[in-house]
């Protein structure tokens, strides 16, 4: 796209690159920066067979995640805390992109631990009053069987017919 805006002769075609669907090229551009099209037809959609725990623990992660961001505008953190809060947040997303994705890499099920663990130790004690207690708790049970049953469906060998 910049490499059309920047090729692109007419300043009307630039900024329209930047807002025409995607694929557009002016024509000047297209006849001398030629692009190649995508072969739609052998196209083949992404989407990884995940068992139904992982996608409740991806499901109850996000949750969580949602609540975290809303605890963390209302609740005001030192500037330490903010970083802790920001750095959990990033983290979460990237653990539940990585079951979702079905990866089963030794130790993610330690590191998601430690994670859930250190939310806890965030969120605990500015959460122990109010329905942030309650929700916390709900959410760390949640998560922790569904953790668990994570950690037994990893640990089983697959078997060569299943790959």
């Amino acid at each position: 796209m910049l490499q059309d805006f920047r090729h692109a002769s007419n300043w009307g075609d630039r900024w329209r690159v930047l807002w025409a669907r995607t694929g557009w090229q002016p024509e000047d551009v297209k006849l001398n920066w030629p692009r190649a099209k995508a072969d739609v037809d052998s196209f083949v959609r992404f989407d990884p067979s995940v068992s139904v725990v992982r996608q409740c623990y991806a499901g109850a992660q996000l949750a969580g995640a949602t609540a975290l961001l809303l605890w963390g505008q209302l609740t005001p953190l030192s500037t330490a805390g903010y970083w802790l809060w920001w750095l959990l947040l990033v983290a979460t997303g990237v653990f539940t992109a990585w079951w979702l994705h079905g990866v089963t890499r030794p130790g993610l099920v330690l590191l998601d631990a430690g994670r859930l663990t250190a939310l806890v130790l965030l969120a605990g004690p500015a959460a122990l009053s109010g329905p942030w207690y309650a929700g916390l708790l709900v959410w760390v049970g949640v998560s922790g069987v569904l953790l668990g049953q994570l950690a037994r469906e990893t640990s089983r060998p697959v078997s060569p017919a299943a790959s």
